[in-house]
Formats: C-alpha cells, structure tokens, sequence
C-alpha cells in the first residue's frame, strides 16, 4: 500500500464522517493522519513495521489504530462498511467534485447513482439532466443546473488525471529503479528524461535512457538486446509492454509495479547528446527543431544530426572517469548552437515560443532554487500544522533563508483549527517573544485568512495590519459561480493589507477539481493592486500552475513561491514551486520571495 493510496483512503473515512457525524473529532484526526503519511518520504509501511509508526506527528490512537487494522487485514472495517453502500470511485469523487458529503451522497441517491460511469451517462445524457431539473418534487439545493455543470468539470479532471501521478511522488521509486539498474556493472550512464527530466508536475510515465560499457565505441545490438531481456527481471517489473529495436537503438517499454510505465533506452556514446535530445523532447518542440535542422543542412536519416559541424576528439576513458554527464549536456549544447539557437533548458522545451526566443538569443535567465530567500507559508501548531519551531529554523538555516512567516489558519478554517481574532493577538505576542530568542532566520507574523464572500475577510483590518504577512485564500463556499468566486478573490486583493492570494484555482491532485475562477480578471487584480499570487509548492497543490503563472508574469503581478507546509518535511518542497517557476519562465525579479526583508517590506509600504 502506497503512501498516497493510504492517506487517500484515510480522507475518503473522513469524507464520510463529515457527512455523517457532528463529531468532528474523528474527522479532524484522520485529516491529520492523511497528511502526515501522504507527505511522508519514507514508505509508511516500513515505518510501522519498525514499531515507529505512533511516534509520528499526526498520528494519534484513533488513527494508528485504523492504520494497524489495515496492515494486520489488509482492511479496515469501516472503509468496507462505507464501500458497502457507496463504492469506492464515488467516496473519492465526493471530494474531487468540491460539492461536499452531504450534497454529493444525497444526489447520488437522487438519481439512483452506483458507480462513476453511471455518474457520467446520466449527467452527459441530455434527455435524462433535463428530466430531472424539469422534476416538480427535485429539491434544487439538492440538484441543479450549477451542480450539473460543476459535476461534469470534474470528471474532465478525474479523467485528465487518469493514470498520471504527482512527479515528486515518484521519487522514492526513481531512487529505486536507479539504484538496481546501478547493479549492472555493464551500464555506466543513467539519465531520467522525457517529463521528469522537463520537471513537469504531473507524469504519466518514466522514461530512462542508459549507457553500457558494450556500446562505447560502437552500437553492439545483440548485447543491448540482451541487456533489455535482463530488465524483465528487474524487482519493479511486472511485464513487459512493447520493444522498439531498430539498428543503433533498442528500448523497452514496461509495466510497473505502481501503476506507471517505464521506458527504458539504450544508447551509446555515439549517440547520447542527440538521444538525450530527443528522449527529452517535447515532441513540438523537437519537430520545431528539426526544421531548423533541415534549414541548417543538419538533418540527417530521420533525425538531426550536426556530426559534421566539428571534428572535436576527446579522451573517452578521461572523460568518462572526470565527469561524463556534465560533457554529454554540454555536447546537447553544441546541437542547439550548431542550429543557431541558445541553449533551451530542459524545462521549456514545451513548443510556446522559447525556439524564437532562442533565435534572438532572448531567454529568460531562469529563476533557482538559490534565489529564494525564505518561506512565507508555514502553518504551527497554532492552527494545523505539526512542526517544531526549532526544526522550523533549523530547516531554513540549510536553505540559508533569511526569513520565514508563521502563516496560520483564521477563525473560518474549523478543520484547520484556526484562531480567532483573540488567539491571533495571542500569537502576535508569541512571535514578537520569539524573535528575541530566534534572530536568524527573521521570525515574521503570518496569517492564512479565509476569504468568506465578496469583501468580507476572516479578520478586521485592526487585526490584518498588525500582521507581518497576510495571505488570503478561499476554503470554502467557493462553489459558487465563476463570477462569485471572482468576485471574492478579486475584493480580497483590492484590500491594501492583503500580500498575497494563495492557491488561487483551489485544485488538489486527485482530490478537488480546480474551482471556478476568471484567473484572468484575478490576475489583473493582482497587478494592479501590487500583489502577489501564491506558487503553492505542496506536491499535491502546485497552484499557480505553470501555464497561470506564465500568464502572471505577463500580465506584470509578482509571484510568491511558498510551500504550505504542514509538516517539517513539506519545507523541502520548496524546489517543486521553483520548477513549475522554471517552466513558467519566470525570472529571480519575479519572485516576491527572491527579495531582501527590508525589500518586502518597502513593497508593503507602497500600497498602505
């Protein structure tokens, strides 16, 4: 059982319990149980198999108990008392429609639901949607037009997510697959490409690409083949799913363990810049430069090939005893020079205008994960979160931080545990103490406020000017229509003590749907009134996406990279932000938090 299938499991218990309990105690503790074990970086088996599993933050007797029942059945009971009236697609579409328990579990009542593709061929069913809002007994808070259309976006989100997995959550098998393939004596280069290597947030497969020591002076066929056939036995191999053998190349395609396909390639030395090329692609954006290629006269039997540009020989043998990957990307360099391009990274090779930009020799010098000079989302145990403040700082001080905000849940947030205005001065207070104790990193008073309807916030502007950062974010009745929920995130920006508006579309990977919002006008908003929209960096989150914080940049609003971090670990997600930044194209200036203190500080100044 998979972290993520564990904790998944456990939100679906809790879904539940909301709908059908005023008790919010249970819900609240499997909450905290999902996060701490879907976030976790170790295997939550392995954990509680070592007797370690009560030791965990988030883990109390309610929770460890389910968990327990679990791994000695490999069941618990009242998951499969629930799936014995709801099956288990419906309990977790519950949450990815955003509609709530009650409402969700009533409509499938309504309307006689018993499985997701029954869901779909009623609600796509014309005849049947109008029948039912033309019924005189429908209870239309039950079941409307708004619920319908809402109902359908979220089954395009649970289909385009379909066989896809968060990246970050692939490392620990990334780590594994590397770690067998490095027991190979005969394979001496190993490269993750394709969407890994284009730091793409979601993947829907992992694509490998392997020297062997057999093809370093030329491409020996039957012994790649042969190594392809050593593979099937591999630990994370279930199947094999397809081979390509062709005369220097030779890949399989295999079926894994978690659900995710892996490709495995296997080149030579010959041909690793140009494999590393074109196993990364895009596929547009490696058509494009192939037209480049044929214009420069490099396009040679089916693929480019710039060979005869230069006559450059190196010592192989030193070359791959001092650092062979680094020569390998610096030789797929040379590609894009040999076609009078500047060197693209890795992370825009998407097809949205970055081979023109390379033409001009205009790309953005791209932000790094060096840049950011602290964390201005980071929940205590004032609200939700479970992290000590000295591993708080302890963590920052590894990132070399120069300041982190203390960013708790308000009054609103009743499953996040958040403060009341009183508990706020409180905190203030605490803060304000903890700052002569703690001098570096900067210690700032934050805050997460709920938006709760068109200018209405969870605090009063006496309370929002004394906090250090005010971040703003809408957690619940935001299923309203787009225009609403516009509205709402558009008058919560117009306030001049708001910074910054977090995970602006709402969407959680597997679990919520992106709710309904003109970010365009939300953006404009952001502009105009010198705020920042949030680059949320949690694995399951990464909202802003890459395409709305492109469009941010552009539209000229700053972008805040933070990591919503509920538990210690979640500090080291920070990296997952920075590359949906890179992908944006976004610059360090972009960035709020690539700034001095003293700057944002001067940048608060400006609106108040």
């Amino acid at each position: 059982m998979s972290n993520l299938e564990l904790s998944t499991m456990l939100n679906d218990i809790a879904e539940v319990y909301k709908f059908k309990s005023k008790d919010n105690s249970m819900t609240v503790a499997l909450m905290n149980a999902a996060r701490t074990i879907k976030g976790y970086p170790e295997e939550i088996e392995s954990v509680y198999l070592r007797g370690k599993l009560g030791e965990l933050p988030g883990i109390n007797e309610t929770s460890y108990n389910l968990i327990k029942e679990y791994f000695e059945s490999w069941k618990i009971k009242i998951y499969e008392e629930i799936k014995s009236e709801y099956c288990e697609e419906l309990i977790k579409f519950v949450r990815i429609s955003g509609l709530g328990s009650k409402k969700m579990f009533k409509i499938y009542d309504v309307l006689a639901i018993r499985n997701l593709g029954d869901l779909e061929s009623k609600l796509f069913d014309e005849d049947f949607a109008s029948g039912i809002l033309s019924r005189d007994n429908i209870d239309k808070d039950i079941i409307n037009e708004f619920y319908i259309k809402r109902l359908k976006e979220s089954l395009y989100y649970y289909k385009s997510i379909n066989g896809k997995l968060p990246r970050v959550y692939l490392e620990n098998f990334t780590r594994g697959i590397k770690s067998e393939l490095e027991k190979i004596k005969e394979i001496k280069e190993i490269k993750f490409v394709g969407s890994v290597r284009r730091k793409k947030s979601i993947v829907g497969d992992i694509d490998i690409l392997v020297l062997p020591d057999f093809n370093i002076s030329s491409y020996d066929l039957g012994r790649s083949e042969k190594l392809i056939k050593r593979l099937w036995a591999l630990p994370f191999v279930e199947k094999i799913a397809s081979r390509d053998i062709r005369a220097e190349s030779i890949s399989a395609r295999f079926e894994t363990t978690i659900g995710i396909d892996v490709e495995i390639i296997i080149s030579s030395y010959k041909n690793w810049a140009s494999d590393l090329l074109y196993t990364t692609g895009s596929k547009k954006h490696i058509k494009k430069l192939e037209k480049a290629a044929i214009k420069k006269g490099y396009f040679k039997n089916g693929k480019i090939d710039i060979s005869s540009s230069h006559s450059t020989k190196k010592d192989l043998r030193k070359e791959l005893k001092t650092g062979f990957e680094e020569d390998t990307d610096t030789r797929e360099e040379e590609i894009y020079n040999a076609l009078g391009l500047q060197y693209i990274p890795p992370e825009l090779r998407e097809d949205l205008g970055e081979i023109e930009r390379a033409e001009k020799f205009i790309l953005p010098h791209l932000a790094e994960i060096k840049d950011i000079r602290g964390d201005l989302h980071i929940h205590s145990g004032w609200s939700d979160g479970i992290i000590d403040v000295s591993a708080m700082v302890k963590k920052a001080k590894e990132y070399k931080y120069d300041y982190v905000a203390i960013s708790d849940h308000s009054q609103s947030n009743i499953y996040g545990n958040g403060l009341n205005e009183e508990r706020a001065v409180e905190k203030i207070r605490y803060i304000s103490d903890l700052r002569s104790c703690v001098k570096e990193p900067y210690i700032l008073m934050g805050a997460e406020v709920d938006i709760k309807g068109v200018g209405r916030l969870d605090y009063s502007n006496d309370i929002l000017k004394k906090i250090d950062i005010v971040i703003c974010a809408m957690h619940s009745s935001f299923l309203n229509s787009s225009n609403e929920n516009t509205a709402r995130a558009v008058s919560a920006l117009e306030n001049k003590y708001i910074d910054i508006l977090a995970h602006p579309t709402g969407v959680i990977f597997g679990s919520r749907a992106p709710y309904f919002i003109d970010m365009d006008k939300v953006m404009e908003a952001a502009a105009k009134n010198n705020k920042a929209l949030e680059i949320n960096s949690y694995f399951l989150r990464l909202d802003l996406n890459e395409e709305n914080a492109r469009k941010a940049r552009e539209m000229g609003a700053k972008v805040a990279i933070n990591t919503d971090s509920h538990r210690i670990e979640d500090m080291d997600m920070i990296k997952l932000g920075v590359d949906v930044a890179r992908r944006a194209g976004l610059e360090k200036d972009d960035i709020l938090n690539t700034m001095s203190l003293e700057e944002i500080k001067e940048w608060k100044k400006e609106r108040l």
